[in-house]
């Protein structure tokens, strides 16, 4: 073992180990859509290219799904938290313990839940007042055109009827 963080991640119970890469890495990843990658790993010009982002290995004490993003620490002193995407999630850890690496813990999961809501009862409301919007728009329209008829039945019996897409009642 090479080093002390190996001993201690063997002695640890409770926690696995998950599989995360970043969007910036793989713009099919982004915003937490996990999609499988392309099929055939060669660019239109015939290059190879790597269909896959790196994925790296965290430690991970949470509940967390494919999918989830999650905040992880900074990659060195003075920077700022990173959010990657889970696409790995280990029944046992599995750490590689020959790795010159010392493998670092995910800090948490990032909770989309109320900030989705919140963004599909905005989306609910604006259709709303949309829906209300047309209809006082459509109301003040036919009051419009009603006022500017003339007074004869017929002339608003055309009107109504020609308002009229679908059968209508047979009061007309």
């Amino acid at each position: 073992m090479q080093n002390l963080n190996h001993l201690v991640s063997l002695l640890q119970e409770g926690y696995t180990t998950i599989g995360v890469i970043f969007a910036a890495d793989h713009p099919s990843y982004h915003e937490g859509r996990v999609t499988e990658p392309p099929a055939a790993p060669w660019s239109q010009v015939g290059q190879a290219r790597n269909p896959m982002p790196q994925v790296y290995t965290y430690k991970c004490h949470f509940e967390c799904v494919r999918g989830d993003m999650v905040i992880l620490p900074p990659s060195s002193e003075g920077k700022l938290p990173s959010i990657g995407t889970v696409v790995r999630i280990d029944e046992e850890p599995e750490l590689n313990f020959e790795a010159g690496i010392e493998y670092k813990w995910a800090v948490g999961r990032v909770d989309m839940k109320a900030y989705t809501d919140i963004l599909a009862r905005e989306k609910d409301l604006i259709k709303m007042l949309r829906d209300n919007e047309k209809k006082v728009q459509r109301q003040k329209l036919l009051e419009s055109y009603q006022l500017s008829l003339p007074d004869d039945p017929e002339s608003r019996k055309i009107f109504d009827q020609a308002r009229q897409i679908g059968p209508t009642s047979k009061d007309d």
